[in-house]
């Protein structure tokens, strides 16, 4: 996953400026908590742009070109070890297991 630095868009301007405008940062719950407050133009956050398509393709939002950014993470899987999966959980594990390469591979890519 890929997380970027964001902005508000200004409507009346080609280019969005970053600045820090007070010592202080919100603390939110949600991503998209977040997402209001960046488009209220109450600040700026690093996100994940998949949960940035909507608002991006909308012009709502603007990725800022920051060097050393995008972070790139890597995310695991994780389940309890003794606990037992429903079917349908089982399967998504077992093809998921099976297929990790080539999931690897087209993410990285």
């Amino acid at each position: 996953m890929n997380l970027h630095l964001v902005q508000q868009v200004k409507k009346t301007s080609e280019t969005a400026t970053l600045k820090l405008v007070n010592d202080w940062a919100f603390e939110q719950t949600t991503n998209e908590a977040v997402k209001q407050v960046v488009i209220a133009e109450m600040g700026s956050s690093i996100l994940p742009t998949t949960l940035l398509k909507h608002e991006l393709t909308d012009d709502d939002l603007k990725i800022i070109p920051i060097k050393n950014l995008p972070i790139k993470t890597m995310w695991s899987l994780i389940c309890l070890k003794n606990k037992k999966h429903s079917p349908v959980t089982k399967s998504y594990l077992d093809y998921l297991q099976e297929n990790k390469e080539r999931i690897i591979s087209e993410k990285t890519a």
